[in-house]
């Protein structure tokens, strides 16, 4: 089979999963799995193809900025004319705190989400520019010419993900289990912890506390310290 220059086209992909499972009639399910797993990989792993900037300005009284539609998670918000910061805060928690926070006005320090809608804590009461950074969503891939945005050397994680999927659809346990294996190996392939996405739960307006971090664990040896 013939591969892409720079990894594998759509038809490139299709045909690695049903050489796989030997099933060429589920194309266009195979699609769709494809499309979900670019998808989880995309929300988990940070890529710089899929880097953006943008910039948008308040409205006296407005908590809410429309954000760009190819939006697919933040990862910083600032206001450059007071070299602040916005940090993430979960809506409901925040509601519960202060009722009135989408009247309450004052010093812009919190952003929460609401699909691509972004709410300012506290309201401002003028015009300031937002600026942000974000990873865009994928390419969905749907013509058999269109080629996954995820850099090449992640097409074959892809490519498994959506045999994984093949093979729970065809209830087959032990092409389950061999295929995430694979998966496993794959990502200590790829060096994951060099992409990982940030704290998850600062983005979407998730808890916003962190765990204690745990206790260091010193050898049975170690001489105990007394006041």
């Amino acid at each position: 089979m013939a591969v892409s220059d720079f990894g594998f086209n759509h038809q490139e992909m299709i045909d690695q999963v049903s050489d796989e499972v030997r099933n060429v009639s589920i194309a266009a399910k195979i699609t769709r799995w494809l499309n979900m797993g670019i998808i989880d990989i995309a929300h988990s792993y940070v890529f710089g193809t899929l880097h953006k900037y943008a910039t948008k300005a308040t409205a006296s009284g407005n908590p809410d900025i429309i954000l760009e539609d190819d939006l697919h998670w933040l990862k910083t918000v600032e206001i450059p004319a007071t070299q602040r910061k916005i940090w993430p805060e979960d809506e409901q928690r925040l509601s519960e705190s202060y009722p009135d926070y989408r009247t309450r006005t004052g010093t812009i320090t919190r952003y929460y989400l609401n699909g691509t809608v972004m709410g300012l804590y506290q309201v401002p009461s003028g015009i300031f520019t937002v600026t942000y950074s974000y990873q865009k969503r994928p390419i969905k891939l749907d013509a058999t010419t269109d080629a996954c945005d995820l850099p090449p050397e992640w097409h074959t994680l892809v490519i498994q993900k959506a045999i994984t999927r093949a093979y729970r659809y065809e209830k087959n346990s032990e092409g389950i289990l061999s295929s995430e294996n694979a998966e496993a190996r794959l990502l200590i392939k790829l060096g994951t912890s060099v992409y990982r996405r940030p704290d998850e739960t600062l983005i979407f307006g998730g808890p916003t506390t962190r765990r204690r971090p745990p206790r260091p664990r010193l050898p049975s040896n170690f001489p105990a310290v007394r006041n």
